[in-house]
C-alpha cells in the first residue's frame, strides 16, 4: 500500500508582476512529499525551488494551483490560517542562519518556543544538536557550523511536522555542512520530522529518501533513491 503524502502539490504556477511584466517562475508543478522522508530538491539558480519551498511553507501563495496539507488546501487559507499553519506545522533552516545577533542561542531558539503550546524546551532543543555548553554564547562568538546548529534547534523547538531547509550549508565549508547534513539525518531517524532540502549541490541529494529535480520552473524528474549514501561517502 502506497504511503498517503503529507503534501501533495497539483498544477501550481506562480508568477511575479516586474512592472508591466508578468515572470512565470513555477509553470505547473505536481509534487508529493512524503510522512518521516528527506526529500531533496536540486536546481540550479534560477529553477524556482525557493519559491516551491516557500509555498510549501506558507510563505508564499501560488498564483494557481493546489496545495495540500493533509486535508487542507493551503492556497484556500486566509492569512491568519495560513500563519497559523507556519507557525504549528513548519520550521524553517536558512542559508544564512537569520539568528538574531543581539541574543543568546538559548534566547534564539526561545523566540519560537514562545508561539507553540507544546515546544521542546530550549535547553533541550540545543543539547539535541550538541550545543547544551553554548546556551549563553551570542552568534558573533560561534562559528558558521554551529549558528546553524543553533538554527536548527529553534526550528525543530516547535515540534514542526515539516523542516524546509534552503541550502542549509550553503554558507559552510564542506567539512561543516557535513557535520550539519549529519545532524539533519540524525534528527530525521530520532524524530521523525518530514524534512525538506532545496540544494544546487547535487551531491547532497543522494542521502535523500526521494529526490527531485527542477529545471526552468519544472518537475524535471522524481526519483525514489534505492542507494542512500552516508554522508561521509559524498564530496561536493
Amino acid at each position: 500500500m502506497n504511503p498517503t503524502p503529507e503534501i501533495k502539490l497539483q498544477s501550481v504556477k506562480k508568477s511575479y508582476q516586474m512592472g508591466e511584466i508578468t515572470v512565470p517562475v513555477l509553470k505547473g508543478i505536481d509534487l508529493e512529499i512524503y510522512p518521516g522522508e528527506i526529500t531533496v530538491i536540486c536546481g540550479a539558480s534560477g529553477s524556482g525551488k525557493s519559491t516551491l519551498l516557500n509555498i510549501v511553507g506558507g510563505v508564499d501563495r501560488p498564483s494557481a494551483g493546489e496545495v495540500w496539507f493533509e486535508k487542507t488546501d493551503l492556497a484556500q487559507l486566509k492569512d491568519q490560517q495560513l500563519t497559523e499553519y507556519r507557525r504549528s506545522h513548519v520550521g524553517f533552516v536558512f542559508q544564512f542562519y537569520n539568528l538574531i545577533s543581539t541574543l543568546t542561542a538559548r534566547e534564539n531558539v526561545q523566540v519560537s518556543t514562545e508561539i507553540v503550546s507544546d515546544p521542546i524546551p530550549a535547553e533541550e532543543a540545543l543539547a539535541l544538536v550538541g550545543l547544551e555548553d553554548q546556551l549563553d554564547y551570542f552568534p558573533s562568538q560561534m562559528s558558521g557550523g554551529q549558528q546553524q546548529r543553533v538554527a536548527i534547534a529553534r526550528a525543530l523547538a516547535k515540534r514542526p511536522r515539516l523542516m524546509l531547509c534552503d541550502e542549509p550549508t550553503g554558507a559552510l565549508d564542506a567539512q561543516t555542512g557535513k557535520i550539519v547534513l549529519s545532524l539533519l539525518i540524525r534528527l530525521n531517524q530520532e524524530l521523525g520530522n518530514t524534512i525538506v532540502i532545496i540544494t544546487h549541490a547535487t551531491p547532497i541529494a543522494q542521502l535523500a529518501h526521494r529526490i527531485v529535480s527542477i529545471s526552468s520552473g519544472r518537475i524535471a524528474k522524481v526519483e525514489v533513491n534505492q542507494k542512500r549514501l552516508s554522508v561521509e561517502e559524498i564530496s561536493w
